[in-house]
């Protein structure tokens, strides 16, 4: 049940800009969960995430593997990391 709740948190912050703007407003995890509790959600920062990172099955079939020949494309390994 707690992921079908993170799964409408995420529905809900596409959907509701005033939604999102008030959670966005706010810095800190738990303050914005404050807020997503104080709306009626019952789930955790880390299922909001695995919920967020997941991939439905159509977007899945999408996704093509890959290699990335000579490391990093050309770019400097130390701008790998902000990518």
């Amino acid at each position: 049940m707690s992921a079908e709740q993170a799964h409408a948190v995420i529905e809900k912050m596409k959907s509701d800009g005033a939604f999102r703007a008030k959670v966005m407003a706010v810095e800190g995890v738990s303050a914005r969960m404050e807020i997503i509790k104080a709306e009626g959600f019952a789930c955790s920062p880390v299922e909001i995430s695995e919920v967020s990172g997941a991939l439905a099955d159509d977007e899945l079939a999408g996704v093509t593997g890959g290699i990335i020949v000579g490391g990093y494309m050309g770019m400097n390994p130390e701008a790998a990391l902000f990518c």
